[in-house]
């Protein structure tokens, strides 16, 4: 709760100032999968409109619910039916509530599921190439030395030119399942009813400080561009039809 508190403050905030910061999503497509999932994906572009660099928080080519907050520096998704913003927590990365493992094994056939299981496994573990290609092979790995990677906040700090534009793109994944559960809310999609996405940036500093050294966090406090604030895009229509 003092999270989500923290979080409408910030938007009321926000939305009454120009942004310093713009993120806007320009297409998203998707196809059918051959284990029945539907694959999306998204282009989106970082823009600032200022004559002077700005410097903010955000891994851009990671992808993560709202519901993450302000701990997570990735690039948020939040998902609209019609007006209503919901509340389906982890909408394209789902997991069983009783297992803790993921609903939809890794899908050989489809070459982005195997990036990204890499992907992931090369950000937060001390692993070898080799390490990771038996664990998408065989789900589990023999060496018993692999640990998770220390987070460096400062790496995750972003520049932009002045005017400049970056762009990017993002492939996920949703299982065709219409029913979400996160903590005690249950919601059912009505397929009937249309959809949007939007995406959300939350650069902020204070989250981080009690996972960084006085020293790092001193050079974050005081960096002379840094932006804080939470940044919304446009939304877009997202086909959740079964």
């Amino acid at each position: 709760m003092k999270h989500a508190l923290f979080l409408l403050l910030w938007c009321t905030i926000a939305a009454a100032q120009k942004p310093s910061l713009q993120i806007a999503i320009d297409s998203i497509s998707h196809t059918d999968i051959q284990n029945g999932e539907r694959k999306y994906k998204l282009h989106f572009h970082l823009h600032n409109p200022a004559k002077k660099p700005i410097s903010f928080l955000l891994k851009p080519n990671n992808f993560s619910s709202i519901q993450y907050g302000s701990m997570s520096n990735s690039v948020h998704y939040k998902i609209y039916e019609e007006n209503q913003a919901l509340d389906l927590g982890d909408a394209f990365d789902r997991y069983d509530s009783n297992s803790k493992s993921k609903r939809v094994e890794i899908d050989a056939s489809d070459p982005d599921k195997i990036e990204i299981a890499k992907k992931m496994l090369r950000e937060n573990f001390t692993m070898t190439e080799t390490q990771i290609d038996e664990y998408i092979r065989y789900g589990k790995i023999q060496d018993s030395t692999i640990t998770y990677k220390k987070r460096d906040v400062l790496s995750e700090v972003l520049t932009l030119k002045p005017g400049e534009t970056k762009s990017y793109s993002q492939v996920f994944f949703w299982d065709k399942e219409l029913y979400f559960r996160y903590d005690e809310n249950e919601f059912y999609i009505d397929p009937k009813k249309q959809h949007y996405l939007e995406l959300v940036v939350l650069s902020m500093r204070e989250p981080f400080k009690s996972q960084m050294t006085a020293d790092d966090y001193k050079k974050l406090e005081t960096m002379p561009d840094f932006v804080s604030g939470v940044f919304t895009s446009n939304r877009i229509l997202i086909d959740f039809t079964p």
